[in-house]
């Protein structure tokens, strides 16, 4: 999906988040190579996310990235529910991020 040269300007990241048994929190993108984030507490990992891609795909791209959570129609961008993940009784729940060039 991603390339070294950048040529794509956007790209859309996948991120899976699974509770942990300790009630801690796991972040993983099947679409970043090498994307793990985890800790005891979900607040951290969900405030890790951006930086983290941000990060491997600026390394990855060559270029300075930035990313966001993707919105959709009708949906606060910034508002992320760590209640509903973390209820969800070990079933992940994928959240899309939007990365590109900066």
């Amino acid at each position: 999906m991603f390339s070294k040269d950048a040529s794509s300007r956007f790209a859309k990241v996948v991120v899976t988040f699974e509770p942990r048994e300790d009630g801690g929190l796991r972040a993983y993108s099947k679409d970043v190579p090498g994307f793990v984030l985890s800790n005891s507490d979900p607040e951290k990992v969900i405030e890790g996310v951006v930086p983290a891609l941000e990060f491997i795909l600026s390394k990855t791209w060559g270029v300075e990235v930035e990313a966001a959570i993707l919105s959709h129609i009708g949906e606060n961008g910034s508002a992320f529910d760590c209640e509903e993940i973390l209820s969800s009784h070990d079933t992940p729940i994928a959240r899309e991020y939007v990365a590109h060039v900066a």
